[in-house]
């Protein structure tokens, strides 16, 4: 609420109570009468002010009216205005109008340059002459006052109370800055208060209450005395504390406001703001008073305040901004910097360059040519008239650059050398060719057709490009390059494109969708809105088939705004079947391409929950393939907990154990021809189902997403649910007719996504992606068929594994090559060639891909932001190795060898050889557990009895080999080793058994029953989990990043949230998961949250998640509940029928939430039927919110806590609380014109005088309630 009085004449007045806040009233549920009575609140707030104390009054006369009687003249209002530092008691120290040259700065940056200050020093001067002998006797008068106010405040001296002459020690020094309306007033100056505590009346300003602690309006005070002013005269406060006035900063109807450190101070025992002579001011505060002009002000701050450059050089500067509560802190965007010398004059245009206004990052570029110390503010006009900033500042020291070398000059210049907006490039590029030190620049694009080398730039159809740029800076005989990588827009074909039945989420990047529809479905709509903009997209010609059931085109040509709808028909006339039939959309225009849709029958599946332990999931662990625990795993004597035999032979003939995975507590092993889940405690079968075909030589199984995935011998790969063990689809086997391709090598699952090499086990075979998701529900062996596939004569993928990071899948084979694609698309990107074959799966860890070859090699591998892939360091192996290394400590552990010579070795970060240990078999690839002093590395031995090893590393690399088990049943293995939380070892040989290794202890092995098939597992999580993974989201068809930004057993801390958003920004990710979040997710996670507006942080809560996109924050003082409570649904019978299916639910928190929090919540069986649903605030208005549907899910957006219904019918919506403002003419006191006594106008007309005080008040009362919400 607002409450403005406006001075028509001296018998006339409007007063205006304006209500624009449109969230509070729905909170609220205003009705007309409870509008009323605001109204006759806001009257009686008015009456308060004009009795309380009001210290200076200003009026001004209505356009063209003279005010009757009054003898307030435009000299005097021109002299009030700046007296201060023009007086006998000198001018103000620091401020910008204490020299003559910081008068000027007024002028030039602010008012005085324009007219009508210009006219009124005119008028000033026109009358000094006449008013000469007036001055002089009223100086006099002040002189006398003065010294009169020094007797009255010995006196309050002397008769302070002993507690407040008992208050020593208090001293402190804090600094002061003060903004005026489009002026800067007082620069920072330092004030220290005295260690001895004075009181505000002793300063003269007895008509404040007196705190009895230090607050801004004793430093106002003191930096009056300290230099030479008397604090009454120039400190304008009321009662309560709130300053209208200081140094003459108020003009032009603004009233003051004031930030500590560029932030709102919250009284924490009101959750209102404090006043000026009510926050307790602390040692090292800045205090900044400002003006504030109208609602749409807000107060900016520059985020460095002191900048050291060099002339000519460039340097970025950051506005930021908040809306004056310090709440809605954001970047300041389309603001103008102003660069003044340090007296306040604007710089000449030569001597400085502003390239633009701030951009949404609030940043702007600029470059000062002249040596000296200089100041920067900015400012930003509403309409071009009213200033909307108060005059932020910092202080910038320009010095000469010195001579510089020719190495100095290019290394200046590479250095700052920038692209702003890299990562999201729409427009042409401008790319410098000179550099400011005299260097020449020349540029290279990595693609022509995308961006050629003089910034032109050419938008791609559909996914985004990368793209790099490498620059080459000269000078002389020296010369350097510096890359960029840059990302190039693609243009989307459809800025919406969806059907009426099945689901559809369309990517740009993407051009073929496969749709499933139920049986019962007839006819499929498909509508959209064709290309970004309008004249992306002339016309669509549509193929599909028509109601006789023959194929045809049709032309559809979309209206201004894109739309457009056109329907395919699943069934003819005549009852036939037309499905399955391919839809195809080809655009026409300026984006032209093709998106075609896969029509079939059937129901797609959603996305599994994660099983909640997953501790060995993955060929070697996790995505990253870095084999390490922390885990105590036997490091001497050991004995047999369990084992278990396999008696079915492989496609070979072989016996084969299978190789385990071990998650939630059990083992999953191909064995037996079936797929089977194995307690892990115990060894026994607790469920198996039977594979669609017989297996490989090799079956490497991983899990992912709730799902288990078998490698078969033919090729194909089947999935299968983590849970029940239901086969779900057949993964399709990619190589063309007549050829043969099998999976030999690790499998990789990462976000949704199956990463799957081929090989012919001879010189090529092919890399495949595939989509995870259920085609169909109904069909367990449904075909999936790849998203991309490299292409049928790459190198072969023969025990190699990949590894993915980012966006990106890097992947290596046996032609050496280790290729880097776009995990989307498939698009390449980079590559290079190692010496030898890769039959290792790629390790990720420490910001760098590690692996080893078969010609005795291993590498270290740098990864660009753009995809670029080199060799950052490369070293000799004692032997040749198909094992993946494991990083961890500072140190690099690699094993392998050939036969009769097997290796350990041990290497730094540099890949120096540290140690190493030999064999007399080949060692497999390492486990390595830092849960002791010292580093033990576990592996087994591809040698005739299969033993399972450890090796204990000290910190000084010391190697003890030992042998720690050799089964009873020997033979060959070629198996990892797992290690489960509790420190069991699992792992298998060739003659067909499965083994379970723990400490040795006085129990007796455990004989498991392989009779239990069938029954139904457990899914209760160990008691130690090594991981803790939570239910993955269940947002329909989205797949995120998960990163887990939990400690272990613990929910994730409000410290690793903030840090984990940090550290997946600078990664350039664009959202971030947080599984198992706490009740309570505090202020400071939606503070660092709202710096990023296009990143989106999710709770993952189980049923439902929580979701946010930094633009969304409104308010970062406020903490967020994670609960969101299903209720009975026990609406009377009346109720009951309106709402039609329903569910009650509550959203445990009360009042506004920290922004727009978007909701994807798991629907109740009651909306199986339903077509649509409506979520409708019990706390406020029922105009009903429309929910997204993709059942089994609903997405809507809640700003406020409380309870709501959820239900499929539309209930009519109620009239909406009338809001008036009131606006009426004082008559004379026998005309009746309201229902308000005429009175109370009367009393408002003759406190005219108090307006700007009155509005001061009135909206820093409002401003200060932490829980108001101010709406534009």
């Amino acid at each position: 609420m607002e409450t403005y009085l406006c001075m028509k004449d001296s018998r006339s007045a409007v007063l205006f109570v304006r209500y624009y806040s449109p969230k509070v009233e729905k909170e609220t549920g205003m009705k007309k009468k409870k509008t009323v009575k605001t109204r006759m609140l806001s009257l009686f707030l008015v009456l308060l002010l004009l009795t309380g104390s009001v210290s200076s009054v200003r009026a001004e006369e209505a356009a063209g009216t003279e005010a009757a009687g009054s003898e307030t003249t435009k000299e005097q209002i021109v002299e009030s205005e700046e007296s201060v530092g023009s007086g006998e008691q000198g001018s103000v120290p620091g401020s910008a109008e204490s020299t003559e040259a910081g008068q000027k700065a007024e002028g030039n940056t602010d008012a005085e340059k324009s007219d009508g200050t210009t006219a009124a020093k005119e008028d000033e001067e026109a009358s000094s002459d006449k008013n000469a002998s007036d001055q002089s006797a009223v100086k006099k008068e002040e002189k006398a006052k003065a010294a009169s106010d020094e007797d009255k405040m010995e006196a309050a001296g002397a008769g302070e109370s002993e507690e407040n002459k008992a208050k020593t020690g208090v001293g402190l020094t804090a600094t002061l800055r003060v903004d005026g309306y489009g002026k800067s007033v007082l620069y920072p100056t330092s004030v220290t208060l005295p260690d001895t505590y004075q009181t505000l009346e002793s300063y003269g300003l007895g008509e404040v209450k007196d705190p009895g602690y230090y607050t801004p309006l004793h430093m106002l005070a003191e930096y009056c005395k300290q230099h030479g002013m008397d604090p009454a005269q120039q400190i304008d406060a009321t009662s309560e504390g709130n300053v209208n006035n200081f140094l003459g900063a108020t003009s032009e109807g603004a009233f003051m406001m004031f930030s500590v450190n560029n932030g709102c101070p919250i009284d924490p025992s009101t959750e209102w703001g404090y006043l000026q002579g009510t926050y307790p001011l602390q040692s090292g505060d800045q205090v900044v008073l400002y003006s504030w002009h109208h609602y749409n002000s807000v107060y900016a701050y520059f985020t460095e305040e002191n900048l050291n450059t060099s002339t000519g050089q460039t340097f970025i500067v950051t506005l930021k901004s908040n809306d004056g509560m310090g709440s809605g802190e954001t970047f300041c965007e389309g603001a103008d910097i102003l660069v003044q010398d340090i007296n306040g004059n604007t710089l000449e245009s030569g001597d400085y360059e502003v390239k633009s206004k701030t951009d949404s990052k609030g940043q702007v570029a600029v470059t000062i040519n002249k040596a000296g110390t200089y100041l920067l503010t900015a400012e930003k006009k509403t309409d071009g008239t009213q200033h909307d900033l108060n005059r932020p500042y910092a202080k910038v020291i320009v010095s000469e650059v010195q001579a510089l070398t020719d190495e100095e000059a290019v290394q200046s210049d590479k250095d700052e050398l920038i692209i702003v907006g890299a990562d999201s490039v729409k427009e042409n590029l401008v790319l410098p060719t000179e550099g400011k030190s005299g260097t020449s620049i020349t540029w290279e694009s990595s693609d022509e057709n995308c961006v050629k080398k003089d910034g032109t730039v050419k938008r791609p159809v559909g996914a985004d490009k990368k793209v790099t740029l490498i620059a080459t800076i000269n000078r002389g005989k020296v010369s350097d390059t510096k890359e960029f990588s840059i990302t190039v827009v693609g243009k989307a074909l459809f800025k919406e494109l969806k059907v009426d039945h099945g689901t559809l989420v369309y990517d740009k990047s993407i051009d073929s969708y496969t749709i499933y529809v139920k049986e019962e479905v007839d006819k499929l709509t498909i509508s959209g809105i064709a290309g970004e903009e309008e004249s992306d997209v002339a016309f669509l010609n549509v193929i599909r088939r028509e109601k006789s059931g023959k194929e045809g085109n049709k032309l559809v040509f979309p209206p201004n705004d894109g739309s457009f709808s056109v329907e395919t028909w699943l069934k003819s006339e005549s009852g036939e079947e037309l499905t399955p039939q391919n839809v195809t959309l080809n655009t026409m225009g300026n984006v032209q391409g093709t998106v075609t849709l896969h029509v079939k029958r059937g129901t797609a599946g959603t996305p599994l929950p994660d099983l909640p332990d997953i501790t060995w999931g993955q060929h070697l662990g996790d995505k990253n393939n870095n084999a390490v625990v922390d885990s105590k795993a036997p490091t001497n004597k050991t004995e047999l907990l369990w084992e278990s035999f396999s008696n079915a032979p492989d496609s070979l003939g072989s016996v084969y154990a299978g190789t385990p995975i071990l998650v939630n507590n059990h083992i999953y092993a191909v064995r037996n021809h079936k797929i089977e889940m194995l307690d892990a405690k115990t060894g026994e079968v607790k469920a198996s189902t039977k594979l669609h075909s017989q297996i490989g030589y090799y079956s490497n199984i991983i899990y992912g997403g709730g799902m288990i995935f078998v490698p078969l011998g033919n090729g194909d790969v089947q999935c299968f649910n983590a849970t029940t063990l239901k086969s779900m689809y057949l993964i399709e086997n990619p190589a063309s007719l007549g050829s043969y391709w099998g999976v030999y090598g690790a499998m990789h699952y990462d976000n949704g996504k199956l990463y799957v090499g081929y090989s012919n086990q001879v010189d090529y075979g092919g890399y495949a992606v595939y989509d995870t998701l259920d085609p169909n529900i109904d069909d367990e062996y449904e075909v999936v068929k790849p998203l991309w596939i490299t292409g049928e004569k790459d190198q072969s993928y023969y025990g190699s594994g990949a590894v993915t990071i980012k966006d990106m899948v890097v992947i290596g084979g046996d032609g050496g090559i280790v290729s880097v694609r776009n995990a989307k698309t498939g698009e390449e990107l980079s590559k290079c060639q190692l010496s030898g074959k890769i039959r290792c799966s790629l390790v990720y860890a420490d910001g760098y891909i590690w692996t080893t070859t078969q010609n005795k090699k291993i590498y270290k591998l740098l990864l660009s932001e753009s995809g670029k892939i080199t060799v950052a360091e490369e070293a000799d192996l004692p032997n040749s190795s198909n094992a993946s290394p494991v990083v961890t400590g500072g140190k690099v552990y690699i094993t392998g060898g050939v036969w009769g010579a097997g290796f350990l070795a041990v290497y730094d970060m540099n890949l120096t050889l540290l140690a190493q240990e030999k064999g007399e078999n080949p060692f497999n690839t390492p486990t390595v557990s830092t849960a002791y002093d010292n580093v033990c590395v576990y592996f087994t031995e591809n040698g005739p009895e299969g033993n399972l090893y450890m090796a204990k590393v000290t910190a000084n690399n010391k190697i003890t080999l030992k042998k720690i088990y050799t089964p009873k049943h020997i033979q060959y293995s070629m198996s990892k080793v797992i290690i489960s939380s509790d420190g069991t070892i699992y792992y298998t040989n060739d003659a067909g058994y499965l083994f379970a290794i723990r400490t040795k202890t006085s129990q007796e092995p455990i004989a498991p029953n392989d009779n239990t098939a069938g029954t139904t597992p457990s899914l209760k999580p160990d008691s130690k989990p090594t991981t803790t993974v939570s239910a993955q989201s269940f947002a329909p068809r989205k797949r995120t990043v998960k990163v887990n930004a939990a400690t272990k057993n613990n929910a994730s801390s409000e410290s690793h949230i903030v840090n984990a958003i940090q550290e997946s920004y600078d990664k350039k990710e664009t959202s971030l998961t947080i599984k198992n979040p706490p009740e309570v997710v505090g202020a400071e996670v939606f503070a660092r949250l709202s710096q990023y507006p296009e990143f989106r942080l999710v709770f993952d809560c189980g049923a439902y998640t929580l979701s946010m996109k930094g633009s969304d924050v409104t308010n970062v003082n406020t903490t967020l509940t994670m609960k969101l409570l299903e209720m009975e649904n026990t609406l009377s019978e009346e109720d009951a029928a309106r709402y039609g299916n329903y569910q009650r639910l509550m959203f445990a928190q009360e009042g506004p939430l920290p922004g727009k929090i978007t909701v994807v919540y798991k629907l109740g069986e009651q909306f199986e039927q339903s077509e649509a649903l409506y979520l409708y605030d019990l706390l406020g208005n029922t105009e009903a919110q429309e929910v997204i549907l993709q059942k089994p899910y609903g997405m809507f957006v809640l700003e406020n806590g409380g309870e709501f219904i959820l239900s499929d019918q539309k209930v009519e919506e109620a009239q909406e609380a009338e809001v008036v403002e009131i606006s009426e003419e004082i008559k004379p006191v026998n005309e009746k014109t309201t229902g308000i006594p005429v009175w109370i106008y009367l009393f408002i007309g003759l406190g005219a005088g108090a307006l700007i005080s009155g509005l001061i008040t009135v909206k820093v009362m409002n401003a200060r309630k932490r829980k108001d919400t101010w709406e534009k």
